[in-house]
């Protein structure tokens, strides 16, 4: 067959076919109303070999354009055709964006671009010539229904005409369709962070259970503070509603369509190992309105235990986002644990049965980063944890009241990292003297004062554990003035006045390390594990008099309505009415008075309550991981107070550490409102984990 290297540049407007030669370039222009169609060189004839067409496909109005394939015969593998498009900016992209090259029978099927400047090349080898093809171009049209596929490159549409053709005070909408089963996912690409959406907006709009569900404005900044650019449909079918005002035209929009499947996933965990789940799109932002589930299920007769690895949701009420752990027993549904919000998931969380329901559900405002979960066969049964150091086959359980309960449990006396001696101050104090009063100097020997490193201002309290460590409040180590890190911290030890700089058994001790609780959630109004510990840069020398370890409660006694004492530098409640600037409370004071706080460490006599008296006045902010106390008097823990300890005198005649001071109620000195202390007991296991996992340090 003749060759022809004619080049030959050929243009028809219109409804008529644009005819080329073997080499040429050819520019056809897409009317704003019908269509005009290109093809092959010779069609319908054999098209020639070794031909080399390009096509400029060019809309009036920069409208993005449907391509669809009226006839298409070509060789296949050797003989093709491939589109591209160059994009508003500039920049050019395959068409589809995914990339594909046409051959055989199939051309593109309303292959549809973003922008109107499209780009064709048909490409021939020097045999097998066929009859070619012949494609028709049109502007894609306000109400346009698009069938979104299952797999490949996502459906693309752009604001209407770039603007241009679309009237004021207009409207024009496309609706796309998924399979029975699936949802519709829009994305904005790329983000307009702009877009204030007062002007020219979105709207999505798709029936639910047989009513119009209408999502206004769905990617707007506002809508979005922290959220993504995407958006998902609750049912398989939704209709994207693009109107203008009366005012001048914005730049153009492009958004991007495919198919998600409904969010149910079920989960096999392994007898040994871990298998993962996280929240949709996972380390980007969820979806809202979203409401997914994992079943995950473990071998016959195993329990399972769920740990976070990343977390973090909407909220610290948990009534935005959240997610929930259940199992059946006994035919009734049973949570396991309360709900997880904020930045805090769960840890160490352990059924009962082998099979877990994991639900994640999303509001229609805020979106954040989401999850990801490890999910594993428990060594333990719920209710008891892991001694530190073993597992397999060495896994030894015991319950949380066994540790520091001077017995070895486990292997290696891992549970009892804490001293024998503890608990007994050698200067007796005056626990019958007035609440609110100076202490007998020295006679709580276990107390510190957490100071910040670069001025020595007293921000919190702690008490000595042991010879390296010291327990405080998780919310004193996330103090406003400094970060969680110990170059920020230092401990003051054996004071009396801080005042002082001549009383001799005092030491300021730098610190090596700072360890929150895992658990602990600093964004939270009612944060629970209120815990950090700290570890010393030297070995604190016991004397019993001025320095001395406080025993840790196991929770094996019960302290209900006994008097116990907290003891700290704090503000007198009388003269201060706030806590320390950046320290979680749970009441707001909007009259602060600033005053100085004590010199001298206080003690105040406090009462035990039961968890349901405390509940009472708390509500939903009062936990198991928390202890409450009231006292009688014109006294109260307060400002400074945070991270110290309280403390109860045990059958054993020695003192224990069951809580650290927490939160007050506004104005420190209401005497309707329980302070809330961290239970140490909820504790126990941490720290013995802790002090292992450290122990050679």
């Amino acid at each position: 067959m003749e060759r022809h290297f004619v080049r030959l540049l050929v243009v028809i407007i219109g409804c008529c076919a644009v005819d080329v030669s073997a080499q040429s370039t050819v520019t056809v222009f897409v009317p704003a109303t019908g269509s005009v169609t290109f093809q092959s060189p010779n069609h319908p004839n054999n098209y020639y070999a070794s031909a080399l067409v390009t096509y400029r496909i060019i809309s009036a109005g920069n409208e993005a354009i449907e391509l669809n394939a009226l006839v298409f015969n070509t060789e296949t593998n050797y003989d093709n055709i491939q589109f591209t498009e160059t994009l508003p900016d500039g920049t050019t992209q395959s068409l589809p964006a995914a990339g594909s090259v046409y051959s055989g029978t199939v051309g593109p099927i309303r292959l549809r671009s973003l922008s109107g400047n499209v780009t064709a090349i048909f490409r021939t080898d020097e045999s097998g010539q066929l009859t070619g093809f012949k494609i028709a171009c049109a502007v894609v049209p306000c109400g346009s229904v698009y069938e979104v596929p299952a797999t490949g490159a996502p459906v693309a549409i752009q604001s209407p005409n770039n603007y241009t053709l679309l009237a004021n005070n207009g409207s024009c909408d496309y609706t796309f369709t998924a399979p029975d089963g699936a949802r519709v996912e829009l994305s904005q690409s790329p983000p307009d962070e702009s877009w204030n959406c007062e002007d020219d907006v979105l709207l999505l709009s798709e029936m639910v259970n047989g009513s119009t569900v209408v999502t206004r404005k769905p990617f707007c900044e506002k809508n979005r503070p922290n959220g993504p650019s995407r958006v998902q449909s609750q049912s398989n079918s939704v209709t994207v509603v693009f109107k203008s005002n009366a005012a001048v035209n914005r730049a153009q929009f492009q958004i991007l369509v495919h198919i998600t499947q409904p969010c149910r996933t079920s989960l096999q965990v392994p007898a040994a190992g871990v298998v993962r789940f996280q929240s949709p799109h996972f380390p980007l932002a969820y979806f809202h309105d979203e409401v997914c589930t994992y079943t995950l299920q473990a071998p016959a007769g195993a329990i399972i235990q769920f740990d976070a690895e990343a977390f973090s949701l909407e909220g610290d009420s948990c009534a935005y986002d959240r997610v929930n752990f259940a199992e059946r027993i006994n035919g009734s549904v049973v949570a396991i644990g309360n709900p997880f919000c904020g930045t805090v998931g769960p840890y160490q969380l352990r059924s009962s049965t082998n099979i877990v329901d994991v639900t994640f559900q999303t509001d229609s405002s805020v979106a954040l980063t989401g999850f990801k979960i490890a999910a594993r066969v428990s060594a333990c049964p719920r209710g008891k944890s892991l001694c530190p150091g073993t597992s397999g086959s060495s896994a030894v359980c015991i319950a949380s009241t066994q540790y520091n309960d001077g017995v070895a449990n486990c292997p290696n006396s891992s549970d009892e990292r804490l001293p024998e001696e503890c608990g007994n101050p050698l200067v007796e104090p005056n626990i019958g003297q007035n609440a609110g009063r100076a202490a007998v100097p020295h006679s709580w020997p276990w107390q510190v004062a957490l100071v910040l490193a670069e001025t020595g201002e007293q921000v919190c309290g702690g008490s000595i554990l042991s010879d390296k460590w010291i327990l405080t409040a998780g919310h004193c180590c996330q103090h406003s003035s400094a970060a969680a890190a110990t170059k920020n911290f230092k401990v003051r030890v054996g004071a009396h006045d801080l005042r002082s700089h001549t009383e001799e058994s005092a030491k300021t001790i730098d610190l090596i390390n700072l360890i929150l609780h895992p658990q602990y959630d600093h964004l939270s109004a009612a944060p629970q594990y209120d815990f950090c510990l700290l570890q010393t840069s030297e070995r604190l020398v016991f004397n019993s008099e001025t320095i001395a370890p406080v025993c840790l409660d196991s929770g094996a006694e019960d302290f209900v309505g006994q008097t116990c004492w907290a003891t700290g530098w704090g503000s007198a409640p009388a003269r201060r009415h706030v806590v320390q600037p950046g320290l979680q409370r749970l009441q707001l004071d909007e009259n602060p008075i600033n005053t100085e706080a004590n010199n001298f460490l206080h003690q105040i006599p406090l009462i035990i309550n039961s968890q349901s008296a405390c509940s009472a006045t708390w509500a939903s902010y009062i936990t198991p991981q928390m202890i409450c106390a009231t006292t009688d008097r014109k006294s109260s823990t307060c400002n400074n107070d945070s991270g110290g300890p309280l403390v109860c005198m045990s059958q054993s005649g020695t003192f224990k550490v069951v809580g650290i001071s927490s939160r007050v109620a506004s104005g420190c000195d209401n005497p309707d409102h329980p302070l809330v202390f961290a239970r140490t007991s909820a504790a126990a296991e941490w720290i013995a984990q802790t002090l292992f996992n450290h122990s050679s340090a």
